[in-house]
């Protein structure tokens, strides 16, 4: 399965929204996983800005009560509203430049 959250932002400071995203991922994913079907993520932002694309990596953090699941491994994919949609992109650059 592919799945491919989409966070949307034009503001220079944001909070990572992964975080809170991955929180509940192993029971939103459980019934998925149950039967073996695999899970590739895609995190998308869509910004004023910037292009690029990274792997991360799976992230476990360990405490007494066991192994608990930060992140799996994932795509972040940044690309600009212009890709989106070119008109708005150019209205929003002509709007920052004023």
């Amino acid at each position: 399965a592919r799945l491919i959250p989409i966070q949307i932002t034009i503001a220079k400071n944001h909070l990572k929204s992964m975080d809170k995203f991955f929180n509940n991922w192993e029971m939103w994913t459980k019934k998925l996983t149950d039967h073996k079907i695999e899970i590739e993520t895609t995190f998308l932002w869509i910004t004023e800005d910037k292009r690029t694309r990274d792997k991360v990596p799976k992230k476990k953090r360990y405490t007494r009560q066991g192994e608990k699941l930060i992140n799996p491994e994932y795509t972040e994919v940044f690309i600009t509203v212009e890709d989106v949609n070119n008109e708005i992109g150019m209205a929003l650059e002509s709007v920052r430049s004023k």
